[in-house]
């Protein structure tokens, strides 16, 4: 065979070398960028749900969720909660209770008292304290050697208002079956939506039933309107 001859030939087979390396590389990148965070535990995820949890206290949202229990006799509950904030301001209304901050004021209510009766107004503490309050509590139950609950985190797949959506999710796992009455029972999820800090849904399994909650409606931060209570609700 002529040399002239050989040189196409031979630049073919680069050709094809290159064009196989690429693929190889391309894949290798797809793999990077597809595969799966590895899921954090322990110390890691302790740390990481403390930080969401602070977060989703002190940012501004609103958010309608659906929470469904489902008990170990068959029976099925469901309740409608709408919850908005825009620190140190709140508003939660469902099951059957109004609970509203505005300011240094809190007022809470049961529905049935609604109709233009006031409902029970206080001093509210400060803001920062019951932050670091609530931020304390869920640590002495999730940190240390002595933790009530074992943690594992990850990004997954969570139902939202537009169909599933990334969601920063916390599961936790009791340690002590004898404990009495665990404060997320025998098994529970958290999760926050990353982008806003807001409640994302969550599973709380104990042994009687199985609370479900999805959240139908979120946006942030929080408009005036959200924080609006129902007709005949009197602040104080």
């Amino acid at each position: 065979m002529s040399a002239a001859r050989r040189r196409p030939l031979l630049s073919v087979l680069v050709a094809m070398v290159t064009a196989a390396a690429f693929v190889l590389v391309g894949h290798a990148l797809l793999g990077t960028v597809t595969a799966p965070a590895p899921a954090a535990t322990g110390s890691v995820a302790a740390s990481d749900l403390l930080i969401a949890w602070r977060r989703s206290l002190t940012t501004s949202w609103s958010v309608d969720e659906v929470i469904t229990r489902t008990t170990t006799n068959g029976r099925v509950l469901t309740f409608q909660v709408h919850r908005a904030q825009r620190p140190p301001d709140h508003l939660v209304v469902g099951l059957g209770n109004v609970d509203i901050r505005t300011g240094d004021r809190e007022t809470a209510c049961a529905t049935s008292l609604a109709g233009g009766q006031p409902c029970r107004s206080s001093a509210a503490p400060a803001f920062a304290g019951v932050v670091d309050g609530q931020v304390a509590d869920l640590s002495r139950i999730v940190s240390g050697p002595f933790a009530l609950y074992s943690l594992r985190e990850e990004l997954r797949a969570e139902p939202g208002p537009s169909g599933p959506g990334r969601a920063e999710c916390f599961d936790l796992t009791l340690r002590l079956s004898s404990y009495p009455s665990p404060p997320y029972g025998r098994l529970a999820s958290l999760c926050f939506d990353p982008s806003t800090g807001a409640p994302a849904g969550s599973t709380v399994q104990t042994e009687q039933s199985m609370d479900r909650t999805i959240v139908t409606a979120r946006h942030a931060p929080a408009l005036v309107a959200d924080l609006v209570p129902p007709a005949g609700i009197t602040v104080g």
